[in-house]
């Protein structure tokens, strides 16, 4: 099990590598090991000061908070077991693009214009 906990965490930290400023980071493992869920999580964060964690609805129990970590139960979901937890990067996401020329957003014209 500490193998796979490992590979788990190698997997999260070349996923965070790629995650834009202001961007999210989903872990979602189908396991149920306190290794591979609460584990993975908790080391990720002591070593990621710039994710922050997010709380979200849980889909199985509407009435509970919202959470930043969910581990499911296969009774509770009529299927398999889950462990998904939820970060956000530090920073703004990108703005989005500007069109070339002012007027573009205004005639319609959009990306189809050129820039000279």
């Amino acid at each position: 099990m500490a193998e796979l906990a490992e590979v788990q965490g190698r997997l999260l930290e070349r996923a965070a590598a790629v995650v834009r400023p202001g961007g999210r980071l989903v872990y979602a493992v189908c396991t149920l090991t306190r290794a591979e869920t609460w584990g993975v999580a908790d080391r990720f964060e002591a070593g990621h000061g710039d994710f922050t964690p997010v709380p979200t609805p849980d889909p199985f129990h509407p009435e509970a908070a919202p959470a930043a970590r969910h581990l499911w139960w296969p009774q509770d979901t009529g299927g398999n077991g889950m462990f998904v937890a939820v970060w956000q990067r530090a920073g703004r996401a990108a703005a989005a693009a500007e069109p070339a020329h002012p007027e573009a957003a205004a005639d319609g014209a959009g990306d189809q214009r050129v820039a000279e």
